[in-house]
């Protein structure tokens, strides 16, 4: 999925959405950062800025129960053309290409 946005704009949008849930349990930055074990100033400033570990946001998830949304994250995409599904069928390299030592 094509996306235009810019990438603070997603940290942004996601600090924004921890926040929306936070609230929704009528929780304090203390609490969820008790809850969570991420320290305060790395929520409040995630709050404000959007600037956060994936470790951390992904504890905060976690404790607001969304943790699970995660797992198909970055699944690959479905096929577009037949060919993209039988070229997906042929085994995975497991490694890179050797390179050519006799090559001048």
């Amino acid at each position: 999925m094509l996306s235009f946005k810019s990438v603070p704009d997603i940290k942004l949008e996601l600090a924004s959405k921890i926040k929306r849930l936070r609230l929704d349990n009528e929780w304090t930055r203390a609490e969820l950062a008790r809850r969570s074990g991420v320290n305060i100033n790395t929520l409040t400033r995630f709050e404000r800025t959007g600037e956060i570990s994936l470790s951390r946001f992904l504890q905060l998830s976690q404790i607001l129960g969304r943790l699970g949304e995660f797992e198909n994250l970055l699944n690959p995409a479905p096929y577009k053309t037949m060919a993209q599904a039988l070229k997906a069928q042929r085994p995975k390299r497991q490694r890179g290409r050797r390179k050519n030592t006799n090559a001048k």
